[in-house]
């Protein structure tokens, strides 16, 4: 390992592969952890699961407790729904430049994912059988909108417009009733998407509100969005019960780049936040050296980060080679911040790794997919034999029965000899 940047380690991935298999196994999940319930998991697991029984029984006055616990001392179940003259009120305290780039936002994600929405293939046709694919709408999603360490108006818009475009005819809105849960801006959001059903509710308790009902907060069939473990593990209980997204927790980033370091010590000193910056770099970040591109981005795929951000000579043979990644942005006027804000995709992503095989939200996450068969007649009799066949050979005369019923005398069989 290279230590001549105290900010941040500088790895060879040559020579320093345990150390990198190390920051690989912190960022990604345990199965076993996560599935069982151990480890780390465990008490975090437990505290979910009493959140969800509680919110389960006693609905409102469990989502006020855990609301007074976490975020306002003051707060009262009449305090859940936020009304539209909230949101009017709100709308008139925020600066017409935000209001203005939260617009800019919602059309450009509307542009976007109206551009992405699955079209109608034709029919797959075969003599006598007609086999197609609908999507439709989700009745209900509920979105889940981070609100502990800053207001995010974004993920709200990066949440319902792709909702809102599927089709999807109820949304409901949720955020923690801290300060940044009630800001101004979030609530103004709320009114320029047009959402009615918002509610102040955070955390494990407010998925558990979403998936169960409460007097306040209605149920809904799918549950989406980003938040801490706990957000996360509240999803991962209920799934089944109520459709559920991926794992959308902490934020993170990778850099296929030629050269990083020096623009990581200008920047870091110039930022706001450089003294939380720092101790991310150096206690949760590396940068990986290796003279083969190619076996940086065999890692890259092994990171399947949220993130990835390509700047190399060569990006769009590197991009053809990446294929586990939330979001990816390409070139050096591609920052991630245009795709967190105002580009078209949603920023709300698979992380921990999960991109290896799970997607970002989309118009995707709120369709479904029905196939539809349609047979003739004839159609039917041409199939017929090779049903009755797989039928009787699972024991399912019931199936088979259904054949013969329709098909009567017309039964063909392979053999020229009837199947009676």
């Amino acid at each position: 390992m290279t230590n001549d940047n105290p900010m941040i380690p500088v790895l060879q991935l040559s020579t320093d592969a345990q150390h990198i298999d190390q920051l690989l196994r912190r960022l990604r999940l345990d199965p076993v952890d996560t599935a069982l319930n151990l480890g780390d998991r465990a008490k975090q697991s437990a505290d979910v699961l009493a959140i969800l029984s509680d919110v389960a029984k006693r609905g409102d006055a469990a989502v006020v407790d855990v609301a007074r616990k976490f975020d306002d001392p003051n707060f009262s179940a009449d305090q859940i729904r936020i009304t539209p003259g909230e949101m009017h009120e709100a709308a008139h305290r925020v600066p017409t430049d935000q209001l203005a780039a939260i617009r800019h936002a919602i059309a450009q994600l509307r542009e976007y994912q109206s551009h992405m929405m699955p079209r109608p293939k034709p029919p797959l046709m075969r003599d006598g059988v007609e086999l197609g694919m609908r999507f439709t709408p989700l009745d209900s999603v509920g979105l889940h909108v981070p609100g502990g360490k800053a207001a995010y108006p974004s993920s709200l818009i990066h949440l319902a417009v792709p909702a809102q475009v599927a089709g999807v005819k109820k949304i409901v809105a949720v955020s923690p009733p801290s300060k940044y849960g009630r800001s101004d801006l979030m609530l103004a959001t709320y009114l320029e998407l047009g959402l009615t059903e918002v509610f102040r509710a955070g955390g494990a308790a407010a998925i558990g509100a979403m998936a169960f009902g409460t007097t306040t907060i209605p149920r809904v069939d799918k549950i989406v969005g980003p938040g801490n473990t706990y957000v996360q593990l509240a999803k991962r209980f209920l799934a089944g019960g109520v459709g559920v997204d991926g794992f959308l927790g902490p934020s993170e980033i990778l850099t296929l780049a030629d050269q990083v370091l020096k623009e990581l010590d200008r920047q870091t000193a110039l930022l706001s936040r450089s003294t939380a910056i720092t101790k991310a770099l150096n206690e949760s970040s590396a940068i990986i050296i290796d003279p083969s591109m190619d076996k940086l981005i065999d890692l890259a795929n092994r990171f399947a980060a949220e993130h990835v951000n390509l700047q190399t000579r060569d990006n769009d043979t590197v991009l053809t080679k990446l294929t586990h990644a939330g979001a990816i942005f390409v070139g050096p006027h591609s920052p991630v911040a245009a795709g967190d804000y105002v580009a078209g995709p949603s920023h709300c992503l698979p992380t921990n790794t999960t991109a290896r095989f799970s997607s970002g939200i989309s118009v995707y996450e709120f369709l479904k997919r029905s196939s539809v068969a349609k047979y003739t007649e004839q159609g039917l009799s041409k199939d017929s034999a090779a049903i009755i066949a797989l039928a009787n050979a699972e024991h399912l005369d019931a199936h088979a029965a259904s054949i013969k019923i329709r098909t009567a005398n017309l039964v063909p069989s392979p053999s020229g000899r009837g199947l009676g």
